[in-house]
């Protein structure tokens, strides 16, 4: 196991929660550690959760970035008894007017819902439209039904109507037809 250096390690710390200028490597577990502190914001967790698990971050990412094995209890009492994290951001993003809108349009119905489930009078009412419409519909279908019966009278009447004469197209047709086979045979 390495000795720590507990000023490197102050100076760590310090340049993960500055916005300075860093080197290449630095800049790489700085960026990882506030993705993964600006994702704990954005899902809500608790201030002291946010703040001990940016403590173990910064931890892990000096001895990572050490490349050495440290110890790290000593850390983890080092960092509690010398450095206080005045982290305390907490996400709280406008209202949305198209949430609130929705919400409210929402609330209405259903207090509209619950004004129509409750109101007798209104029921009554109603009741009384729904007769008035049955018997609209029912009269008229039943001024369907009579033009249809009469249309269906009319048709019959007017095939017994049929007029027919001696003289007429029918008659001569029947008398060919009775006596078409000698009129029109070859045996003469």
């Amino acid at each position: 196991m390495s000795s720590i250096d507990y000023a490197n390690f102050l100076s760590f710390i310090a340049q993960m929660n500055n916005d300075s200028n860093c080197d290449e490597e630095m800049s790489c577990y700085k960026n990882i550690y506030e993705g993964y502190t600006t994702y704990m914001v954005s899902k809500k967790y608790n201030i002291n959760h946010i703040k001990r698990a940016r403590m173990n971050s910064i931890i892990n990412s000096y001895i990572d970035y050490k490349n050495s094995i440290f110890d790290k209890k000593l850390l983890i009492d080092y960092y509690k008894n010398n450095y206080s994290d005045s982290f305390n951001i907490v996400l709280n993003p406008p209202k949305c007017m198209f949430t609130a809108a929705a919400r409210e349009k929402r609330i209405e119905a259903e207090y509209e819902k619950r004004e129509k489930e409750t109101d007798d009078i209104k029921k009554h009412y109603d009741e009384i439209n729904e007769k008035y419409k049955y018997y609209y519909e029912l009269s008229q279908k039943k001024e369907e039904d009579i033009e249809e019966e009469f249309q269906e009278e009319y048709q019959v009447d007017s095939q017994d109507d049929y007029y027919s004469t001696a003289d007429s197209d029918d008659y001569y047709y029947d008398y060919y037809s009775d006596y078409e086979s000698d009129y029109m045979s070859d045996e003469y």
